[in-house]
């Protein structure tokens, strides 16, 4: 936890609330609890209107290791501009905004409309939507829709657990002429099609067993050469879950050719957890305080299989670092 102490007190060279601090850890929200509530109690910070200072003592240890020097840009977001799409996003906001508001069993958290335009972006830059066939895995963002309105896909294919969301999508997609498919699919249950798809997208629960789960299913569906993507934070998942995540795809015969933080947010996210855990009272959280990363990846060999079906119970969505999750 050194290393973690190290970063929190060169951040703290002006005061932070705790969400912001956060926004700029690689450790889980439960291991920054932890040190946080340490540093408080050995009186190296403490707290004022709801913001996080250095005591006295504290600014004698950040001397020591403070960096000055300012080195991220106040005004790009993620780096990415939905500009050039303008005219998809006024379409799909309308629906976006319209759309089946999100059950917390599913433990379904959509993310900002102009994040779903800024990921559209970033996959058309890839140069991964002319063309392709495109499997999502859970759509609560209508991320189809969106891509959908490009029409540049030959084919999109979204699987999810919730009725109400796929009957939203089928009804949009009949309206607007749209060649999005949908079945309702359990990710515990093998999967309903055997196709060979060139692109894979999902934003999957981040407890380890369900997101091996999630990715599995999704990849094995790839052609090799296929691309996939998906969404994972610092918040419910702390360093080791990552590596865990990284060496099943690489044993897995895949690349990560793209992590880009903090790319996504999402209001709205449960946060009681963490106030109970903190010894001193974080204030309200902004509404940007819930980040994602987003991950791209390449198949470079077919050694990933969906597996069998499976019962995992709340272990789906819930494991020691999974904070967020009600």
């Amino acid at each position: 936890m050194r290393g973690i102490k190290k970063t929190i007190l060169n951040q703290l060279h002006t005061p932070k609330t705790f969400w912001e601090l956060m926004r700029n850890q690689d450790v889980n929200a439960v291991q920054l609890i932890d040190v946080l509530n340490n540093l408080y109690k050995q009186g190296i910070i403490e707290t004022k209107t709801q913001k996080i200072y250095l005591t006295q003592r504290g600014e004698r240890q950040a001397s020591k290791v403070r960096l000055n020097r300012h080195t991220r840009c106040d005004f790009c977001d993620s780096g990415y501009l939905i500009d050039g799409f303008g005219d998809i996003y006024y379409r799909f906001k309308s629906y976006y905004d319209m759309k089946p508001k999100n059950i917390p069993e599913f433990d379904q958290g959509s993310m900002r409309c102009k994040d779903v335009l800024k990921r559209l972006a970033f996959i058309y830059n890839k140069g991964d939507l002319c063309n392709t066939r495109i499997l999502i895995l859970g759509d609560d963002d209508l991320l189809s829709i969106a891509i959908a309105i490009t029409e540049l896909p030959e084919e999109i294919i979204v699987l999810d657990i919730d009725e109400r969301l796929l009957h939203y999508i089928r009804d949009v997609s009949s309206k607007e002429h749209l060649n999005i498919e949908t079945e309702v699919y359990s990710i515990e249950n093998k999967l309903p099609l055997q196709k060979n798809m060139d692109v894979f997208i999902s934003d999957p629960v981040e407890s380890l067993s369900g997101i091996r789960l999630f990715l599995s299913r999704g990849i094995s569906l790839l052609i090799n050469g296929g691309r996939f993507y998906f969404g994972l934070t610092h918040i419910d998942s702390s360093l080791s879950k990552w590596h865990k995540i990284e060496h099943m795809l690489v044993n897995g015969g895949c690349v990560i050719t793209d992590v880009i933080r903090d790319f996504a947010s999402y209001p709205d996210i449960y946060y009681n957890e963490i106030k109970k855990r903190l010894f001193f009272d974080p204030g309200p959280p902004p509404k940007s305080w819930y980040t994602s990363s987003l991950i791209r990846g390449v198949k470079l060999e077919d050694k990933i299989s969906e597996g069998k079906s499976v019962s995992l119970g709340t272990s789906l969505y819930k494991d020691d670092e999974t904070i967020t999750v009600k």
